[in-house]
């Protein structure tokens, strides 16, 4: 009997091993896709008198909250890396690039934090909701923490091309502040719009 115990044990042990290597390799294959999924898009997204639509970072997000924050971020990480590489990175220099492409698309990873929440609501009955309400948390959360990084960026490397007389600061808070309302804005509709494909897109086998 405790042999039998002992087989079972060393099999379920195994087995074990098996998915949890399966599930390191499906997040790195999702890492790779979701980042390029991101690029990809910033090619197809039109202007509209200047204004960019743009909903690039969903991708990132959806990647955030199916596998979690560290996933999230790398996603993010590998996104500002393509950019670097494909040549669609402004370069100022080198902490220039570190600030705006590293540590601000990055940052976009942190919409993980609501992965426990989000994923809870997904096997909730009835809570399609809360899936919306925390899905668009997670984005704006997200969003935020990117754009703070191009603040920072934008007083502290492009603020000399301020017009005369404003302020760096304010110049940045401007020309930031607008892209993070109007990319934040898409990013939640769009994300609201996929609410029918949640369990494909989102959801995560237990």
């Amino acid at each position: 009997m405790d042999k039998n115990r002992g087989i079972n044990s060393n099999t379920n042990s195994v087995q074990d091993v098996v998915e949890q290597r399966k599930t390191r390799i499906t997040t790195i294959v999702e890492i790779a896709l979701f980042a390029a999924l991101s690029m990809a898009l910033d090619y197809f997204i039109p202007s509209i008198g200047g204004l960019k639509i743009s909903f690039k970072m969903l991708p990132v997000i959806i990647l955030a909250l199916r596998r979690g924050l560290l996933p999230g971020v790398l996603g993010g990480l590998l996104w500002g890396v393509l950019q670097i590489l494909l040549g669609e990175a402004t370069v100022l220099g080198a902490v220039q690039v570190i600030v705006e492409y590293i540590l601000a698309f990055s940052a976009v990873g942190l919409a993980g934090l609501f992965r426990a929440a989000v994923q809870k609501t997904l096997y909730t009955e009835g809570a399609r909701s809360k899936t919306l309400l925390y899905g668009s948390v997670a984005t704006f959360i997200g969003s935020l923490a990117r754009y703070v990084f191009h603040f920072i960026a934008g007083f502290w490397f492009w603020g000399k091309y301020a017009p005369e007389g404003m302020s760096p600061v304010v110049y940045s808070i401007v020309v930031n502040g607008k892209d993070f309302l109007v990319e934040t804005a898409c990013t939640i509709v769009i994300f609201v719009l996929l609410a029918p494909l949640f369990d494909r897109i989102l959801r995560v086998k237990r």
